[in-house]
């Protein structure tokens, strides 16, 4: 897992600042949820705040650069959620709820380990979304195993455009009909008689 240079360049909606801000969106609210004690409430925003790296994966269509670190900053942020969830869970389980009705002070123990386990989870998962962070600044990209799987995945998901038909040809009525035969012929003829019943009434 070393880091890639990528080239400075142009994407629909930006480039390595895009990606910043899909890392900064999903795990500063881990951050302050750690900050208050694990609210439940906070908890529940760290979920919602993942639609942001997801909507920024299918706004861009251009730099790969952008959708590999948008579904990487889902990726991580959704596994550390759900971790996070349980652990509080956990501690409070057995730090709060069995504690209070037993008061065994292994139960408190035992919720104050998962609380600092929770603690050593987050401060690790940030130090290496720090590092990536970093990295993006200088335009080298740091990609977990499996993130361009999943990057071909819901690459597969996007609604593909419409293609255009291609106009039909319409044949033009009467086209290859042979013109409509006129009755010149007999105007002639007419013509013809009563010119010769003239001359004849001129000889009389």
């Amino acid at each position: 897992m070393k880091p890639t240079l990528v080239q400075p360049h142009k994407s629909a909606i930006g480039a390595n600042m895009v990606a910043l801000i899909a890392y900064v969106a999903v795990f500063l609210p881990h951050v302050i949820s750690a900050i208050f004690s694990w609210d439940f409430s906070l908890i529940l925003v760290n979920f919602f705040v993942l639609a942001v790296p997801a909507l920024l994966f299918f706004s861009e269509k251009e730099s790969s650069f952008i959708k590999t670190h948008t579904v990487q900053a889902l990726s991580i942020g959704l596994i550390l959620s759900v971790v996070t969830a349980v652990l509080n869970f956990i501690n409070w389980l057995f730090g709060s709820f069995l504690y209070y009705i037993s008061y065994l002070y292994f139960l408190w123990i035992i919720g104050l380990l998962v609380t600092i386990f929770s603690y050593i989870v987050l401060v690790a998962v940030l130090a290496f979304v720090v590092y990536i962070v970093v990295m993006l600044v200088k335009y080298k990209s740091i990609e977990l195993p499996g993130v361009a799987a999943v990057v071909k995945l819901l690459d597969g998901m996007r609604p593909k455009p419409k293609q255009a038909q291609p106009a039909q040809a319409y044949a033009q009525p009467y086209a290859h009909q042979a013109p409509p035969q006129t009755e010149s012929a007999p105007v002639a003829e007419s013509n013809t008689e009563n010119n010769t019943n003239i001359n004849g009434q001129d000889n009389a």
